[in-house]
């Protein structure tokens, strides 16, 4: 009796590939080198990564969308103390 050959895969996984934006990551870089200027690193990155209320998202997440945007998050940052 020979032996069957193991079952082959009908599928194969494919990553999502995300475009990079140069616009976006520079953005998102700005804000992130304010935030650690104005508030210190420890404080920023969790306030860059946290909801706020005010903006009505994610600081980096909406630096990243629109220069508009970007200088929204700026404002706010600028308008923040260091801790």
């Amino acid at each position: 009796m020979s032996e069957a050959a193991p079952p082959r895969a009908t599928r194969t996984f494919r990553a999502a590939r995300v475009r990079y934006d140069p616009a976006r990551a520079e953005r998102q870089s700005r804000v992130t080198r304010l935030a650690i200027e104005r508030i210190g690193a420890l404080a920023a990155l969790p306030f860059l990564n946290a909801d706020h209320v005010g903006l009505g998202a994610r600081p980096l997440d909406l630096a990243g969308e629109s220069s508009e945007a970007c200088g929204r998050v700026e404002a706010v940052i600028a308008a923040l103390d260091r801790a």
